[in-house]
């Protein structure tokens, strides 16, 4: 079961659900991988089910989705929630900033969501499909 290390800034987001993706340089589990969370001091935030992992690319102007294989890629469809909202912060710049201060732009990584919730799904990346399923 793959973990994810987050930093004391994100700890409380994370617990509230506020914060439900992360993003990293490789891609560390697949669609359906249980994962495990955890604050920087070692503190358990959680398991959790990853339910995307997207390739992107982070530049000063924009950002960039590009799924791994064209034969195999699902189209991601559009969240409730803005990435930068879903990553922790308050703006497009702060998480641009953030990305350029630690890493560097241009950022190449992958993005991982996971379900705020396992008894729910994060609505915005449930396809039409599930929706149809789950009013019936």
């Amino acid at each position: 079961m793959p973990d994810f290390t987050f930093k004391q800034e994100f700890t409380a987001k994370i617990k509230s659900n506020d914060k439900i993706s992360t993003i990293r340089r490789e891609a560390k589990c697949k669609v359906g991988d249980r994962i495990r969370l955890y604050a920087e001091q070692g503190e358990a935030l959680g398991e959790k089910t990853c339910i995307a992992v997207v390739k992107i690319v982070i530049d000063r102007e924009r950002i960039w989705y590009f799924p791994e294989r064209r034969s195999e890629a699902k189209p991601l469809p559009i969240p409730n929630r803005r990435l930068h909202e879903m990553e922790g912060f308050m703006n497009v710049l702060q998480m641009m900033d953030f990305f350029d201060d630690h890493y560097g732009l241009p950022f190449t990584g992958y993005w991982h969501v996971w379900r705020s919730n396992d008894a729910e799904d994060v609505e915005g990346f449930m396809t039409a499909r599930e929706r149809y399923r789950k009013s019936k």
